[in-house]
């Protein structure tokens, strides 16, 4: 089973026990603040399992200003789809060249979509999918990529230099 995988802000999609699985029922900040589109567009990077999230961590933070920890999100592809989501292949920037293929984009997003988005990441929480990485686990990371050569120093941006 292939997920999609996307940074989240964990707090605003887990409210004590209770999942918002009605998109009335969907706090605005959880939307404005966390589902932040581009041309209609969500981004999110392609997996095989569970076990490969950290391969979508090394493609997303090697793009990042800062290292910084994060929370990932893997959503069952065939949930997306099953609720008439599009899914498209999109070229990546990331300095990870062997993992620029793996990018894609949920496209031409509406409201009634985004909402439909939403609920599958509820989903996803509800179900255990979401991972924490610290920014000491996200440095490890991209530390031991840029030692077996997947990653390029002079592809980061200086501030996110992590080896002497």
């Amino acid at each position: 089973m292939a997920f999609l995988v996307r940074k989240i802000i964990r707090n605003l999609w887990v409210s004590g026990d209770v999942v918002p699985w009605s998109p009335m029922n969907i706090k605005a900040d959880t939307i404005t603040k966390d589902l932040r589109t581009s041309s209609n567009n969500l981004s999110l990077w392609r997996i095989e399992s569970l076990e490969d999230m950290p391969q979508a961590v090394i493609a997303l933070t090697a793009n990042f200003d800062h290292l910084q920890g994060i929370d990932m999100v893997a959503i069952d592809e065939m949930d997306l789809r099953s609720r008439g989501l599009s899914i498209g292949q999109s070229p990546s920037g990331t300095p990870v060249v062997d993992l620029r293929d793996t990018h894609r984009n949920v496209t031409d997003l509406t409201l009634e979509k985004l909402s439909a988005f939403a609920l599958c990441v509820f989903s996803a929480v509800d179900a255990g999918q979401v991972r924490s990485y610290s920014a000491k686990q996200v440095k490890g990371m991209l530390n031991e990529a840029i030692s077996v050569g997947r990653i390029n120093t002079n592809a980061l941006k200086p501030s996110l230099l992590l080896r002497p």
